[in-house]
């Protein structure tokens, strides 16, 4: 069955974003949103799945869910539902903080490049860590530019301080601190589920480091579900924007292969990232870490503009795009909830 699942931290989140870390040449150690990767793995955790059963076709489906939708970044109302929030499109820039405006596309050969017939988007302004209720998101895919602003951001950065040791035993002069994030009030990470196994899911999972936990809400009434953002029906002129919910590891670096794109043609793209994000293949028996690797990937809130031609031909992408993965550098990446997209029209 298909469902929504919501981990909800019991108190604050901390994940590194996977860069190697030595309290002896560092000073402190920055937290980041937990990636597609380790929702997926908690997940896993909640359906009481062995370490590492996503990354075996076979097991999807059985012992984990066929295919991870997200996560998204969640926050609950007063009446209990729990609303989506958005990384703000790079495309977006405010001087301000409160209002956004659209970078320009620029069609003329003024500025000389190396990204062949891509036009460049040009404008003043901070696109910065700003986020936008799914509302706001909705108005922005409807090509709405005008009176968007941004929601309170989900946390906030908490150092803790820590020292080195070895073992027992402290580490002279190896005094450190680290970051965690503090929810703002209810805050989770909800993941559409397809194709999920029916059994019991557990009360509580570990997610990130530092032993930390978080509820599990699976059995949520329909009211209280987290809601996509709906796609526009038409695209005029055939442009169709694609947005990135979720982090993506393109086999082509920071954009999406040209056989991947249905037929149309990429005009312009505003790319943040990269971000580094650790992966790593865990023991099925014993849970141990192998296998690791670090991957670049293109961070949520990236924008592609794309022109299909044909208002036809963008809607028949657009049916396939909007709240599903785009094709990644690797199959397991998809289906752990890498590249979620959202599409619009510009």
């Amino acid at each position: 069955m298909d469902r929504w699942i919501v981990l909800e931290p019991f108190d604050t989140v901390a994940v590194r974003d996977g860069r190697n870390f030595d309290a002896g040449a560092s000073s402190l150690a920055h937290s980041v949103v937990p990636s597609p990767a380790t929702i997926a793995g908690a997940i896993g955790a909640a359906f009481g799945a062995p370490p590492g059963a996503g990354t075996h076709p076979a097991r999807r489906g059985i012992d984990v869910p066929e295919q991870i939708r997200g996560p998204l970044v969640v926050r609950a109302s007063i009446d209990g539902r729990w609303i989506p929030l958005f990384p703000a499109p790079r495309d977006m820039v405010t001087q301000d903080g409160r209002t956004f405006q659209r970078l320009r596309l620029d069609r003329s050969a003024r500025v000389r490049h190396d990204l062949g017939d891509l036009c460049l988007l040009e404008g003043h302004g901070d696109a910065g860590e700003h986020w936008w209720a799914g509302p706001t998101m909705e108005r922005y895919l409807r090509g709405e530019t005008d009176g968007l602003s941004p929601t309170d951001p989900p946390w906030r950065a908490e150092r803790r301080v820590g020292l080195a040791r070895d073992g027992r035993v402290a580490r002279e002069g190896l005094l450190y601190s680290s970051e965690h994030l503090r929810p703002a009030g209810r805050v989770g990470f909800a993941a559409w589920c397809v194709n999920a196994p029916d059994r019991p899911l557990a009360q509580s999972v570990r997610l990130g480091g530092e032993r930390r936990r978080a509820w599990v809400h699976g059995d949520l009434p329909k009211e209280a579900t987290p809601a996509w953002p709906t796609a526009p029906d038409t695209f005029p002129d055939g442009h169709l924007l694609l947005y990135l919910a979720t982090p993506a590891f393109f086999a082509e670096g920071w954009r999406p292969a040209e056989a991947d794109l249905l037929g149309g043609r990429l005009v312009a793209a505003a790319v943040c990232g990269p971000r580094p994000v650790a992966m790593a293949s865990p023991d099925p028996r014993s849970g141990a870490q192998r296998d690791k690797s670090l991957l670049w990937t293109v961070e949520a809130g990236s924008v592609y503009y794309l022109d299909f031609g044909a208002p036809e031909a963008a809607a028949r992408a657009a049916a396939q795009w909007h709240g599903r993965a785009l094709p990644q550098a690797s199959e397991n990446l998809r289906t752990a909830g890498f590249g979620l997209a959202l599409v619009g029209s510009w």
